[in-house]
């Protein structure tokens, strides 16, 4: 018997043997669910020590070599594993499900290079297009609202095309601003804002909120990043997608504010509010406002209402009616979006071409409207084996009649609310002069103090402006081997605006006659002015990184689990913007209204500002399976603001992970079940904020002293040893996911990130006023 086991055994091995000597090469291709090629998945043979793995190439391809039934492990970072038999196949079409777990989600910015958040010892958050709103929002930063934890995002106004106010993570800097950095495909956007850029065109949008994450982009990441990435073409036939959308606007008023229903005023039997000097019924002027003081014949009433002894139980309804100015003011704007695109994708090359619009009009009642049109080009496509070329273009132009004396001042609805806001109830902000024009100054004694007709101004004013926005990237990526990759990225944009505001001639306007008010910024009387408004910026960014990746398991056939990737970047930033503002006083009260028809032309800004900075960045990750990792580096910046013969600043960083759920006794518990993924992280870095330009040295001021040129000191003191703002931030956290389920059947989950930071900013010293 056991002859012939031992004969059994040498059989079974040979045929074992045999097999597996029967080895092949395995090809195929990877993509996801919508199509798109996969690149660096990883391909292993389950099972069959033999195997050093593989990954696949630019286009998603690979090949193995290994027996002809066998077992392909495939994983890539954002997917779900997957088993695949091969069967008699000698090449495969395999599909991956992108992970349903927001934590799996692949993220750019703040790291440098593709990375799971899974392996991630910051907070980064990720907003895909499918959470962006789809309608009505007009710009990307609107849509932003209410979607990053933490941030603070509010309308500066509620004007049409109007930026909002975006706040990361709270105020590090005495007068640096607190916008973060914007980046379109990892190249900065530093000429054209933010509202500009078509939301439909937008694939999803990474938030980065402080100096821990924000090292690598050194001297300008310590408000935060915004990067945006534009949508690509698709594999499968040539789509095309057409939207529209249309919405209403109106103010929100919650609550019903309204001003004062009631008075306190001495009435009669009728409810007529009485002149104290006569006892008799007071009359509006038909003027509006015949004297400074009052607008009502004799009612001279500077203390009634203050007085405590009176009661305002009294309502409007006599001689003095009341009138919602609220209602007067405001109406309901409209916002009308349309965009159609076009978009597909071959083995290798891609294209998505988009053409939207966007129309909206103001809430205050006459008031103009913003009309923004976009054309947008992205294309890809492989020239050779491993080495890619992509071309983002964007053309924005914008159309805007809102009227400047309606938001001169204090910005927005804070400058129209506060023009009416002081006019008494009984005031009708329709009524006319005898002319038929509108009184500027409404007011009626101290109950009506300093109030001023917003519609004098729609009528005596208009504004008109055009933008252009032109933004460029190029970006060629090559991959020189399995461990080396190459990327080269370019953007320039540009942008223009040309605006004028016109103030008719109001010397005929008895009201203003009378008052002395009139609408001007530089005209010395009532006889109006033209203001022409010109600035042009270009932007430069150059980036150019070397990535270097390694696999323990797969490049070396280690045991241990091991991943390394090093980035080394140079980065470049050159910007000149120029402002031209001139001005003509002195209008007719006919056509033609241009500057050469005012009487004295004047120039009021002449400037121009050169800004240069570059930088180094070295940056190290090691991962240790999907259990922990650390990274660490630092950035060196040069800028032409810095003081101190322009020395560099250096900025480092430093983060970690620990994932206690991917080690087995988690897995085998039954906390594994409950809590799938448990994630604590901790992270350090610095970043600054560059001062403005011509802060460290002193630049005179040039102007003439009668006919001759002259030169003067600025009454600002220049600091030549400036130093740039440095933030200096800790942040811990964790990310986890926890499963709901009954009976081993699951019902629902929950992905969750908590955040603690904690900062210190170093601020430089600045010039300062004397």
């Amino acid at each position: 018997m056991r002859i012939i086991h031992h004969l059994l055994m040498g059989m079974l091995l040979l045929i074992t043997g045999s097999l597996y000597s029967q080895t092949k090469n395995i090809t195929g291709k990877i993509t996801d669910a919508a199509g798109q090629v996969i690149p660096g998945a990883t391909i292993r043979l389950k099972a069959y020590s033999g195997a050093t793995g593989t990954s696949s190439d630019a286009n998603g391809q690979f090949s193995i070599r290994g027996p002809q039934n066998s077992v392909l492990l495939i994983s890539a970072v954002g997917y779900d594993q997957r088993e695949v038999k091969t069967g008699g196949s000698s090449f495969l079409s395999i599909q991956l499900s992108q992970d349903a777990k927001s934590l799996a989600e692949v993220v750019v910015t703040g790291v440098g290079v593709a990375t799971s958040k899974k392996k991630l010892g910051m907070a980064v958050e990720s907003i895909g297009s499918e959470n962006l709103p789809e309608v009505p929002t007009a710009s990307i930063d609107q849509a932003l609202v209410g979607k990053i934890p933490g941030a603070q995002i509010s309308s500066v106004n509620g004007s049409p095309g109007a930026p909002v106010n975006i706040l990361l993570r709270g105020i590090n800097t005495i007068q640096g601003g607190t916008s973060p950095m914007i980046l379109i495909d990892g190249v900065q956007m530093g000429a054209t804002s933010l509202q500009m850029i078509d939301l439909s065109n937008i694939d999803r949008v990474e938030v980065i909120q402080g100096a821990a994450a924000g090292t690598i982009y050194g001297a300008q990441g310590a408000n935060g990043v915004i990067q945006l990435f534009t949508k690509k073409g698709k594999m499968g036939a040539v789509a095309i997608n057409y939207a529209t959308s249309y919405g209403v606007n109106s103010l929100i008023n919650s609550g019903h504010v309204h001003k004062a229903r009631l008075h306190s005023f001495s009435t009669d039997a009728n409810n007529n509010i009485l002149d104290p000097s006569t006892g008799l019924p007071a009359v509006f002027g038909p003027d509006g406002t015949t004297n400074v003081a009052w607008a009502y014949s004799g009612a001279q009433w500077p203390s009634a209402m203050a007085d405590p002894r009176n009661i305002a139980d009294k309502l409007y309804n006599a001689n003095f009616k009341y009138y919602d100015h609220f209602r007067q003011v405001f109406g309901n704007g409209y916002a009308l979006n349309n965009s159609i695109s076009l978009s597909g994708a071959s083995q290798k090359s891609d294209f998505a071409l988009t053409v939207s619009n966007n129309h909206t009009t103001d809430i205050v009642r006459g008031n103009g409207y913003n009309d923004r049109t976009n054309l947008t080009a992205n294309m890809g496509t492989e020239l050779a084996k491993g080495f890619r070329l992509r071309s983002v273009t964007e053309l924005v132009y914008t159309k805007n009649t809102l009227n400047p004396a309606m938001y001169s001042g204090s910005s927005g609805l804070g400058s129209i609310l506060g023009r009416f806001m002081n006019a008494s109830p009984f005031v009708d902000l329709r009524h006319t002069l005898a002319d038929g024009t509108y009184p500027i100054y409404i007011t009626a004694g101290t109950v009506s103090a300093n109030a001023v007709n917003p519609f004098y101004m729609e009528e005596y004013s208009k504004g008109i402006n055009h933008n252009l926005d032109i933004i460029q990237n190029l970006d060629a990526n090559l991959k020189v081997t399995r461990f080396v990759e190459l990327d080269a990225k370019y953007g320039i944009n540009y942008t223009m605006n040309h605006s004028r505001n016109t103030y008719y001639n109001q010397s005929e306007n008895i009201n203003a006659i009378n008052t002395g008010w009139f609408l001007a910024n530089y005209a010395p009387d009532n006889t109006g002015e033209i203001d022409d408004y010109s600035s042009s910026a270009v932007f430069q960014n150059f980036l150019a990184s070397a990535f270097i990746k390694t696999d323990f398991q797969r490049d070396f056939q280690s045991r241990l689990p091991i991943q390394t990737s090093t980035q080394l970047s140079f980065d470049y930033r050159n910007s000149m913007s120029n402002q031209y503002y001139t001005y003509g006083v002195g209008l007719p009260t006919v056509p033609p209204y241009n500057i050469a028809s005012t009487n004295n032309i004047g120039l009021s800004t002449d400037y121009t500002s050169p800004f240069v900075t570059y930088g180094y960045l070295v940056n190290q990750k090691i991962d240790l399976g999907n259990y922990a990792g650390v990274s660490g580096g630092f950035r060196t910046d040069y800028s032409s603001v810095f003081g101190g013969s322009h020395k560099p600043f250096t900025f480092p960083r430093a983060d970690g992970y620990f994932a206690p759920s991917a080690l087995n006794f988690w897995q085998d518990h039954k906390i594994g079940t409950l809590l799938p993924y448990f994630k604590v992280r901790a992270a350090y870095g610095e970043a600054g904020i560059q001062p403005n330009v011509f802060q460290n040295i002193l630049a005179l001021n040039s102007g003439h002293l009668g006919n001759a040129l002259s030169y003067s000191t600025p009454g600002t003191v220049r600091n030549p040893d400036l130093q740039v703002e440095t933030s200096k931030e800790f942040e811990a956290g964790t990310d986890f996911s926890i499963v709901f389920s009954k009976g081993g059947r699951w019902l629902s989950g929950l992905d969750a990130s908590f955040s603690y930071w904690t900062r210190k900013t170093d601020n430089a010293i600045y010039a300062v006023s004397v």
